[in-house]
């Protein structure tokens, strides 16, 4: 018989680990992830590491050691270097620092007066653009020091602006600014642009009203090449390999963090917007280019479950690699398992991530009965083959 699962306590369930956010290597042989303590919370944000697990299936083992916040971890392109988020200097204010794929100490890239919130990797790894909140104002810290600690909702919105950092150096440089909040952003592979989702106010609002633009890698106005119509909001934009076409999500009052849409492709110049998954019966929640640009890696909902599959750009046709809820198999002593259920939510917002040849999944994978961990799929005859890297809750 099967051995029974223990019983929880409350104070089993307040110990659980949060894992978020898997990043596979560029060669696939690692997994960098976080693991987060949610449901203690001594500081602004959640306390939480960076681990790293082999694609092998060799032990976890603990990357970082920041006293506060470690998050978002992005391999460089050629695999050397791990960059993450940290307020270890000052709490709830993130830096970018970096620490060798061998391990070691992690030093700080940055040093700004804002607060980072996102980066992203040039192609040659020499550089990192991030984008970053404006710097609390001379009577913002004045109010600090007085403990004055009254909440103003967006009395004070801080725009947010695209910055680029010189990996060697740390020497960074704006790259948007005045009226122009970016919500996100995308480097175009030869790096000489930015796609945005910016508008023109920080306030949570204008995010419905955002629109899609390009800038200079160099700095400059921003120019907008769609925006939306009919209470539609924009979201993950994404360069073609090539850099002559833009893609993204467009979805009908999703909220920011929750996308669930269509999925867009543009020429990069502007013109019409194509829609590749009109009137189908699945919303796309976050995508992947392939290399070659003929299709996408897309995961979303399909009928209210989870599902992994491949859109052919050219004639939008969807092929499933892998659904939640599907028939369970037939086993070998003729027993049929249960369906599969399964989510990949990293906070709100479905996530994966690629090796470099595109046929490798990294994920953070829940189901019903197990609560998140690192798992890899691998694409198999045009199907996904699982395996699970770490267990990070055996009390479970």
């Amino acid at each position: 018989m099967p051995k029974s699962r223990p019983h929880l306590t409350p104070e089993d369930c307040l110990n659980l680990k949060s894992v978020s956010d898997a990043q596979i290597s560029p060669d696939g042989k690692l997994v960098a992830y976080c693991v987060a303590d949610s449901y203690k919370l001594d500081s602004k944000l959640p306390k939480s590491q960076i681990w790293i697990v082999n694609s092998d299936g060799a032990p976890a083992r603990q990357f970082t050691s920041g006293a506060r916040a470690d998050i978002l971890p992005r391999w460089s392109p050629d695999g050397a270097w791990l960059a993450f988020l940290s307020d270890r200097a000052e709490d709830g204010r993130a830096e970018i620092y970096l620490i060798a794929r061998r391990g070691g100490e992690a030093r700080a890239l940055t040093k700004t007066q804002g607060n980072v919130l996102d980066l992203q990797w040039s192609s040659d790894s020499a550089r990192i653009a991030f984008l970053m909140q404006d710097p609390e104002t001379d009577e913002e810290k004045k109010k600090k020091e007085t403990k004055d600690d009254a909440l103003e909702f967006e009395q004070h919105p801080k725009y947010a602006r695209v910055w680029i950092a010189d990996v060697a150096t740390g020497a960074a440089r704006q790259v948007t600014s005045g009226n122009a909040h970016v919500w996100e952003f995308n480097w175009s592979r030869d790096e000489r642009e930015f796609a945005l989702i910016v508008s023109d106010s920080p306030s949570e609002y204008d995010w419905y009203r955002a629109r899609l633009a390009r800038v200079s890698a160099n700095g400059g106005e921003p120019k907008t090449i769609f925006t939306p119509t009919g209470n539609k909001q924009l979201a993950l934009p994404r360069w073609s390999p090539s850099g002559e076409a833009i893609a993204f999500i467009s979805c009908l009052w999703s909220d920011r963090g929750v996308i669930a849409g269509d999925l867009w492709t543009l020429n990069a110049k502007g013109g019409d917007a194509r829609n590749l998954t009109a009137g189908a019966p699945r919303d796309v929640s976050t995508y992947a280019w392939s290399n070659d640009e003929k299709s996408f890696v897309v995961m979303g909902f399909e009928r209210g479950d989870a599902a992994i599959g491949l859109i052919d750009v050219a004639s939008g046709t969807y092929h499933r690699w892998w659904i939640s809820g599907a028939p369970g198999k037939l086993n070998k002593d003729g027993a049929v398992s249960e369906p599969v259920q399964a989510a990949f939510m990293t906070r709100w917002w479905q996530q994966f991530s690629l090796n470099a040849n595109g046929n490798t999944i990294a994920v953070a994978r829940e189901d019903p009965k197990n609560p998140p961990d690192v798992w890899i799929a691998q694409v198999q005859n045009e199907t996904l083959e699982w395996k699970q890297l770490t267990w990070m809750n055996p009390q479970t």
